[in-house]
């Protein structure tokens, strides 16, 4: 059970995870302002909440520290998970924000997110299926390649821009008088967009990381680089000498 309040002896808000048996909360979620509301994902393994501190953020229930800080300019209303929980869409009193939770793996194309694990682990699959090694000049060659050179570039700024909390797209909305209730409509508007596989109205094209289904090709490869990369991550420590 989730529930919020402020706090005003503190300073300072919260929401807390409940176990409905028992007299303490399970976790506490801390803000620096009032605490407007909470909700948790399906599985209820994260809980994301939004304040007047100006932020919304995303929890891990078993940490007390956010997985993630959502910042607006003014006291964010409202905040909801996408339905494949890839993203965020949060709503202040004139802007709405989509945010990527994935990391900035889930930006890449499907052939991308092969051509990466390829690179990372250093195998690839022949057109029988059958995994083998690659050699070192195929793997300089795809190192080196354009594609390679690109996807990595974009990897990088996307992991720098999570760390300075931007989002993937946002939208400034006008809200009148009586629409009142902190741009609600212009996020359900928002959020509607998402669930299309589709940025808001006014985000770039290019802003909004791709959604292309995988391939039943692309998942069993995917699927064996990856497993690949695991036995030999294991193995190489089982290789170890001991002491």
């Amino acid at each position: 059970m989730l529930t919020w309040s402020y706090d005003p002896r503190a300073g300072s808000g919260a929401a807390w995870l409940w176990e409905v048996t028992k007299p303490e909360p399970f976790q506490t979620f801390k803000h620096d302002g009032p605490v407007y509301g909470a909700q948790s994902n399906i599985d209820g393994s994260r809980v994301l909440t939004w304040s007047d501190d100006k932020t919304a953020r995303l929890w891990d229930v078993t940490k007390p520290e956010p997985l993630q800080t959502f910042k607006h300019d003014g006291s964010v209303n409202g905040a909801q998970f996408s339905r494949d929980e890839s993203r965020v869409l949060t709503w202040s009193g004139n802007n709405t924000a989509l945010w990527d939770v994935d990391g900035p793996l889930a930006m890449l194309t499907p052939d991308e997110r092969i051509l990466e694990l390829e690179v990372r682990s250093v195998t690839t699959l022949d057109e029988n299926l059958n995994l083998r090694v690659l050699k070192y000049d195929e793997w300089q060659a795809k190192i080196h390649s354009a594609e390679y050179r690109d996807l990595a570039a974009r990897l990088e700024q996307a992991a720098r821009d999570r760390a300075a909390g931007k989002p993937v797209a946002q939208q400034a909305v006008t809200v009148e008088p009586a629409d009142a209730e902190s741009g609600s409509m212009a996020a359900q508007k928002a959020e509607a967009a998402d669930s299309k596989n589709t940025a808001p109205p006014t985000a770039p094209a290019t802003a909004v990381s791709p959604t292309e289904p995988l391939s039943a090709m692309s998942r069993t490869l995917l699927a064996a680089l990856a497993g690949y990369a695991v036995l030999v991550g294991v193995t190489s420590l089982l290789q170890r000498p001991q002491h």
